[in-house]
């Protein structure tokens, strides 16, 4: 575990903001490749090239070294919690990647079959697990 991220101070917000990065750092690795016969052409060219043809621009921002780290440390986090909090924190985490608004509490609710308010209840208290976590890590 990464020794300068558990010294930290670790609150709430920070941990909430760590799942959300971590899910997006998630998000923006580089598929995976699983064609036989796959041209292989850097995302500059693409978007350069072939924008005036129709064709979609899209440019994927890679995750950078730091971000690595900070998912590293999260996926450490989460392995050490109960299996339910931390399928609480990545579900939630995932479903707010590219959201200005949060979470999809609605969604969430319908997937773990309660109401919403609970949901976010019960992502509160994972994230209060994760943060007592830490502590004990830390001493």
């Amino acid at each position: 575990m990464n020794s300068r991220l558990l010294a930290m101070n670790w609150d709430m917000p920070s941990l909430d903001r760590l799942y959300m990065e971590a899910a997006t750092t998630l998000h923006r690795l580089p598929p995976v490749l699983r064609k036989k016969h796959s041209s292989l052409w850097p995302s500059y060219a693409l978007a350069n090239a072939w924008s005036g043809y129709g064709y979609d621009n899209e440019v994927r921002l890679h995750p950078t070294t730091e971000d690595i780290t900070r998912l590293e440390f999260a996926l450490d986090i989460g392995w050490d919690l109960e299996k339910e909090y931390r399928v609480m924190l990545w579900y939630t985490a995932h479903s707010a990647v590219n959201r200005e608004r949060g979470p999809k509490w609605k969604a969430l609710s319908k997937r773990f079959h309660c109401d919403a308010r609970t949901v976010k209840g019960k992502y509160e208290k994972a994230l209060i697990k994760a943060y007592y976590l830490i502590k004990g890590l830390q001493s």
